[in-house]
């Protein structure tokens, strides 16, 4: 199944949304042995991870669900603001 993090992304933040979850985030693919390429959440700041992924796995369909959760403090923006997806997924490998 080919998913677009765009898509996934508006389903997530709809979802964040009604449950007043504030966390800036973003979706980001991870080489994965059986998927080829896994789909992962990365989260900017603390949350209850429990609580998180019961929530995304009781509303979205299945497959939608990210395979792992990250958090990272504070996500690494470029100079114009914009979140620095690539580098932000780095610092998950340094912590």
């Amino acid at each position: 199944i080919k998913m677009h993090p765009e898509i996934l992304e508006k389903e997530i933040a709809s979802l964040f949304a009604r449950n007043d979850i504030t966390n800036r985030f973003f979706i980001f693919g991870l080489p994965d042995e059986r998927l080829g390429e896994s789909m992962n959440l990365m989260l900017e700041g603390p949350i209850d991870e429990s609580f998180l992924n019961n929530l995304l796995k009781e509303h979205l369909p299945a497959y939608h669900a990210p395979k792992r959760i990250f958090s990272i403090e504070i996500f690494i923006e470029t100079e114009s603001g914009k979140i620095n997806r690539i580098e932000t997924v780095k610092k998950i490998n340094e912590t």
